[in-house]
């Protein structure tokens, strides 16, 4: 009966350990890498460029790549990983 009770107090244990480890993660997600009120243009001044000046010379460009002959390749990397580029 005491190992029954050691074993299911540890599996309670571990399941609040990870529910804190996963609430934690979220946390310092969230805080680091989402901008949930950032608005574009503040974020274009910090940035210090204005893309839509450049916007018209870089859908020139994409309209050109686009419409280049393409083929697929395949290559064998040393350690044997097969790499794909068109």
């Amino acid at each position: 009966m005491n190992k029954k009770k050691a074993a299911r107090g540890a599996a309670v244990f571990m399941g609040l350990l990870a529910a804190a480890e996963a609430g934690s993660s979220l946390y310092f997600y969230r805080r680091t890498m989402t901008r949930n009120n950032a608005k574009m243009e503040r974020t274009m001044k910090m940035a210090g460029t204005d893309w839509n000046q450049h916007m018209p010379f870089i859908q020139k460009c994409k309209e050109y790549m686009l419409a280049q002959p393409h083929e697929d390749e395949w290559i064998q990397s040393d350690d044997n990983l097969k790499l794909h580029a068109t």
